[in-house]
């Protein structure tokens, strides 16, 4: 058993889901604590959201003798993690960006309102492929523009982020045309690669097809082969018609995300188990 603590009433963002469902699966290895008083100093797990104020989380930490410091919920990555964590304390993190020094490369995962939603697998596949959501950086509105001229699809873009705008889906409505999809579309968010989109079509189902990078990434730089090397995702360098028409084509199945989830898993219980 080891403790868990979400710094400062974290838990719940919209980047934890697969954390905590990890955790809630094995209430016997993981007691949480939605807090930042410190139960037990010897070991624990401490997930941070954004970006903390430094000084503090500094000497919280410090009180430490042992443990995993977890950082999630910001895409821009902008933590100094020397300034901020103890160096006899270990680093996990969401969003990698290059230069970071950190034991664990994380991947986003889904949301965490998922689990309250229903994903009906069984749905016939009436979309060759399908693209909801925000055009707020170059690479989306390329991957749009392109997307407009190709057949057989699902397009809506959308005003802000979650869905909740005039133009919005409800969420279980995309969740079923995401079911419903044979590939989803899931161009890069402004300052990382990854997307829920991605990792909601997963598990809805679909295959994915992603930007390599992001648009404040170098153009030869390949964030999934730098976070997780296994993938399979299936990666694009330019919105292109042609080149799109082709890659919905190619087969693909998503086992290497389940491989992943179950890596992830077996690793914070092997941390639980000491």
């Amino acid at each position: 058993m080891i403790d868990v603590i979400w710094y400062r009433n974290c838990r719940g963002n919209w980047d934890h889901g697969l954390l905590m469902s990890i955790f809630e699966r094995h209430p016997d290895k993981f007691d949480q604590y939605n807090e930042s008083e410190i139960v037990n100093a010897d070991m624990a797990i401490i997930i941070v959201a954004g970006n903390p104020d430094y000084a503090h989380l500094r000497d919280y930490l410090s009180d430490f003798k042992s443990g995993i410091v977890i950082f999630t919920s910001d895409e821009e990555a902008r933590w100094d993690i020397p300034a901020i964590v103890p160096p006899h304390l270990e680093v996990w993190s969401q969003y990698y960006k290059p230069g970071m020094n950190v034991k664990e490369r994380l991947l986003m995962g889904y949301p965490s309102r998922l689990k309250d939603y229903k994903i009906n697998l069984t749905q016939d596949k009436k979309y060759l492929w399908s693209f909801v959501g925000q055009v707020q950086n170059p690479f989306r509105q390329q991957c749009v523009d392109t997307l407009k001229k190709m057949p057989d699809g699902f397009l809506r873009t959308t005003d802000l982020f979650g869905g909740v705008c005039e133009k919005a889906i409800e969420y279980q409505e995309y969740l079923d045309i995401c079911a419903q999809s044979k590939y989803v579309i899931c161009p890069s968010g402004s300052f990382t690669a990854e997307s829920f989109r991605l990792y909601e079509a997963m598990e809805c189902g679909a295959i994915p097809i992603v930007d390599a990078r992001s648009p404040v990434n170098s153009k030869d730089f390949n964030y999934w082969n730098e976070v997780y090397l296994k993938h399979k995702l299936i990666t694009v360098n330019y919105w292109d018609e042609k080149a799109l028409s082709a890659i919905l084509n190619i087969p693909n199945d998503n086992n290497w995300w389940n491989q992943y989830k179950k890596e992830l898993e077996e690793k914070l219980i092997a941390v639980a188990n000491g």
